[in-house]
């Protein structure tokens, strides 16, 4: 009887815990850091969107959008996963992967990354769209034919409506693409820093929405958009399968009696890693691209050299610095993922608890287990 009610308060303690951060909060120097800058890129937003009516209005629009249909995709997506969680009680499954929805925690970060995906997935589809009958994905270098200060976009001179006579379709389709794109990624940061569980790498991924809403917002303002556009694919298409893998991680879709979904899903994701983000990204869109394509089509004819070339053209140097930094992000989640499948083939431990270790941090059941 005491052991029960040891057992009652102890669940009654995690519950009302649930709205802790999963894992050991951040400094609060970080924090002060990460927030600071993400606010500092709002304002700049902000002055960019003040002067044009027709952009602050597409912006609220999309932002209003973003927001609800997140909230949709991730309440349909709570209720499906907790029908999908409770289907998996039968005895064929191990006692600690039966009903892997059943704390509030568990269902929140599951309904987060389903909206995620839908949205990963949705602007796949947008860019392959826009990217369609262009040579910007095979020849990242020739999206600065011609040089983007062509189609720079400032607060002072920005004039964009729908029926603007002198901008063609695809580029009024591809400047509303960004601006959906900037409410997408705002609402991401903002969602990440103050409204979704912490896990293990917060820092890594606040930094990268804070990369990324500033290569977006500046790519925007010095009309690099097609290069923008490249970015945002290689982004978002590889996204798909590392959000696919989680969702499965979650519902321990692993080893025989979760048909082995994690780990295929995982092996596939590094795979796309591998060639999208350490490969196609640094040589072509971030080498081929941003930096000889940049350097040659747009740099002062009077220089030779590479480089000054690139310092000469417009804002080369500095899309190109915002780019290097999520490369170099990109080998920090690598060695994740390296760690991971060390563990998965070197290791007894399921895939579930190898991501509780190097990715998730603690959750609810662990902590019931330690109050147990």
């Amino acid at each position: 009887m005491s052991d029960a009610r040891v057992s009652v308060r102890a669940r009654v303690s995690v519950r009302a815990r649930d709205a802790d951060l999963a894992i050991l909060p951040t400094p609060l120097y970080v924090d002060i850091i990460l927030i600071g800058f993400f606010l500092l890129l709002l304002l700049r937003l902000a002055l960019v969107l003040r002067s044009d009516s027709f952009l602050l209005s597409l912006f609220t629009v999309c932002l209003a959008s973003t927001i609800i249909f997140s909230k949709i995709i991730a309440h349909v997506a709570s209720s499906a996963g907790q029908c999908i969680s409770k289907c998996r009680t039968g005895l064929h499954v191990p006692q600690d992967c039966r009903d892997p929805l059943h704390t509030h925690l568990k269902q929140r970060k599951f309904a987060d990354q389903a909206w995620q995906i839908a949205i990963h997935a949705s602007m796949t589809l947008c860019e392959i769209y826009l990217l369609f009958g262009k040579t910007w994905l095979n020849n990242p270098a020739s999206c600065f034919e011609p040089c983007p200060s062509v189609y720079a976009v400032s607060a002072e001179s920005t004039e964009l409506e729908s029926g603007a006579s002198d901008v063609k379709q695809h580029e009024l389709e591809l400047r509303v693409f960004y601006i959906l794109q900037l409410a997408i990624w705002v609402w991401t940061g903002f969602s990440c820093c103050a409204l979704e569980s912490r896990r293990k790498d917060y820092v890594e991924m606040m930094l990268h929405h804070n990369l990324t809403v500033m290569c977006i917002l500046f790519s925007f303002i010095n009309g690099e958009l097609a290069i923008g556009l490249v970015v945002l694919f290689v982004h978002d298409c590889s996204d798909i399968v590392l959000d696919l893998m989680k969702m499965f991680n979650y519902l321990k879709l692993e080893d025989s009696h979760g048909w082995f979904l994690t780990e295929i899903t995982f092996c596939l994701n590094l795979m796309s890693w591998m060639y999208f983000r350490l490969y196609y990204f640094p040589v072509y869109v971030f080498y081929y691209g941003s930096y000889i394509g940049y350097a040659a089509n747009c740099g002062a004819d009077d220089l030779s050299g590479t480089f000054d070339r690139c310092l000469s053209a417009g804002s080369c140097f500095h899309s190109g610095l915002g780019l290097l930094l999520l490369a170099c992000l990109h080998w920090v989640w690598f060695y994740m993922l390296l760690r991971i499948a060390y563990k998965l083939l070197c290791t007894k431990k399921n895939a579930s608890a190898i991501g509780r270790e190097e990715y998730e941090g603690q959750s609810e059941s662990d902590n019931e287990k330690k109050e147990n």
